[in-house]
């Protein structure tokens, strides 16, 4: 959803994710279920969404929101 808010917007974003989750539910995987929504899949390519499952990109995650967060406060 964080990767999708930015270019969809939050509510969106929220929507679709959890139109995803719903089809994960019914045995597809959820990023199966992420590369089948249109919309999700003009944001991000299927490469993209595999990232998204990888330690890495969660390894990275805290690193980028605190600098979000400083830039956000130095402004």
């Amino acid at each position: 959803m964080m990767r999708l808010a930015p270019v969809l917007g939050r509510q969106q974003a929220h929507d679709l994710v959890d139109e995803a989750v719903s089809s994960a539910l019914s045995g597809m995987s959820f990023s199966e279920a992420l590369n089948k929504i249109p919309k999700i899949a003009d944001v991000l390519s299927k490469e993209e969404i595999e990232d998204l499952f990888l330690g890495k990109i969660h390894q990275n995650m805290a690193e980028i929101f605190t600098n979000q967060l400083l830039a956000s406060i130095k402004d």
